[in-house]
């Protein structure tokens, strides 16, 4: 896989920041311990919730139940969102 172009939206963010690498950006990703999942319900409500998630050969796993307003497939526009956290015990994590 080739490495993504990671940048900043210059109209949302300050005029000194500096994107994350994607190197930087996939270790986080392999020591992250639990991720969110958001979704958009079909009357167009958002729904984030946690779960366990794994990241493995340059991919996101994770696992819900068909029903689940987190199924991708239960979304309205049928994508979806994670997001993670730097391990809170880690003080090099944030």
């Amino acid at each position: 896989m080739s490495a993504p172009e990671t940048k900043l939206d210059t109209r949302f963010s300050d005029p000194d920041a500096v994107a994350t690498s994607w190197n930087d950006t996939r270790r986080a990703l392999e020591k992250a311990e639990l991720f969110w999942i958001t979704t958009v319900r079909r009357d167009g409500r958002p729904h984030t919730t946690p779960l366990v998630a794994v990241w493995l050969d340059d991919a996101i796993y994770f696992c819900t139940g068909p029903r689940e307003p987190s199924s991708p497939t239960r979304s309205s526009c049928g994508s979806s969102t994670p997001t993670t956290a730097g391990d809170a015990s880690d003080p090099s994590a944030s």
